[in-house]
């Protein structure tokens, strides 16, 4: 047995012990390790939806060709990632092939991780989102401005039903590509992708 595919049996044998389950309903890998196939820790995860430790098959920060890889070695049912009016990298590729192959999006950090609510406030020593290039000092101003300046936009529309002109205004107040710097570190997110420029130098 792989020592990959050994490693994922046992975090989940921890897990269903923890939770006190016999199985789980999705099984996401939360971070693709690179050097491993695709096609490997999909067929991981599908040894333990025939044993019925795990019904369906997740992904989480992945781009367009390993969405189609995985979803050709086993059903995909679900991808999580970013998506937000700040984080909108995601419509380019991303989105066309979950909805060629009826794959569910989980979006998260739909308010920009603050930025669009009004919830971040710079200089907090203990907020993990001071690493985040889009947090930095040179960014944050020009992000937070862009959003609104700190308005919170996420609450005032609050209970307001959309008109059909909405669309419209909100794409023409944060258009796609407002945002600056990159979603996380490009050090410790090597070659993410989808809204971090690479290390091999793709977008």
């Amino acid at each position: 047995m792989p020592a990959y595919q050994d490693d994922v049996r046992r975090s989940r044998s921890y897990s269903l012990a923890r939770l006190g389950v016999d199985h789980v309903d999705i099984h996401r890998p939360a971070r693709l390790d690179r050097s491993v196939p695709i096609e490997d820790t999909i067929g991981a995860i599908k040894d333990m939806i025939d044993a019925g430790y795990v019904r369906f098959v997740g992904l989480s920060e992945v781009d367009a060709q390993t969405v189609r890889r995985a979803h050709a070695a086993h059903p995909v049912v679900d991808l999580q990632i970013e998506y937000s009016l700040l984080s909108r990298a995601v419509e380019a590729e991303v989105l066309p092939a979950l909805r060629e192959s009826g794959i569910g999006l989980t979006a998260h950090g739909v308010l920009g991780r603050g930025l669009l609510s009004g919830n971040w406030v710079p200089g907090r020593a203990d907020d993990p989102r001071n690493h985040a290039p889009r947090f930095s000092a040179e960014n944050a101003s020009h992000n937070q401005t862009r959003s609104g300046g700190g308005v919170a936009p996420g609450r005032r529309w609050e209970g307001v039903e959309p008109s059909a002109g909405d669309p419209e205004e909100i794409e023409a107040a944060v258009p796609k590509g407002t945002a600056r710097g990159d979603r996380y570190p490009r050090r410790s997110w090597a070659n993410l992708g989808v809204g971090n420029r690479r290390l091999d130098g793709q977008p």
